[in-house]
């Protein structure tokens, strides 16, 4: 647990976020398995859901160590370029914290995706020490331009910039009308 309870305030100062959360009621909440006897299916996966959600969000933050290996290979010439880099990077969780009760989307993700792939150990290296390559594909990269607005990112982008949501329409407007007049003539 943290040193104190956690209490979350509002991320924008025009935001509306009460009214739309789902949260546990009352001094005492009872856990998923007290209520199996009573719910069923997807009531159950709810409460358990909220349970989780509740639990960790007063836990102390997870830690860990992240390593970064990065190799450098000179290219054999006539191949382009005269030099490549490739990095892998792993990260080891020394403390679970909140992770312990709750980590986002590995309840849907758990029977998705192998235990292998999940945590792979990086060997131990040393600078200058020689490495054989087993084997190397070349892989094209592509950027993509951002993604249009959604009604939820376009509700996040506005509470960022501390606009507000669109029941708040009338402070959005003045907030424009009021960054319009800041602007200098000769750029209007």
């Amino acid at each position: 647990m943290p040193e104190a309870v956690r209490v979350y305030g509002k991320k924008a100062k025009n935001a509306q976020e009460a009214h739309e959360a789902i949260r546990p009621a009352g001094d005492s909440m009872r856990t998923p398995a007290q209520v199996g006897g009573e719910l069923r299916g997807g009531e159950y996966a709810l409460y358990e859901l909220i349970w989780k959600r509740t639990v960790a969000s007063q836990m102390a933050d997870a830690r860990g160590s992240t390593a970064t290996v990065k190799l450098g290979v000179a290219l054999a010439e006539g191949a382009g370029a005269k030099d490549a880099e490739f990095s892998a990077s792993g990260t080891v969780i020394t403390f679970r914290g909140f992770l312990a009760a709750y980590e986002e989307g590995r309840d849907e993700d758990r029977h998705a995706r192998n235990d292998a792939d999940q945590e792979r150990r990086l060997p131990k290296l040393s600078q200058g020490v020689a490495i054989d390559t087993l084997e190397a594909e070349a892989q094209g990269h592509q950027t993509n331009p951002p993604a249009r607005y959604t009604e939820a990112t376009l509700v996040k982008a506005l509470e960022e910039k501390g606009i507000g949501r669109p029941s708040t329409y009338a402070a959005t407007v003045g907030t424009i009308k009021t960054a319009a007049t800041c602007v200098p003539v000769a750029l209007r």
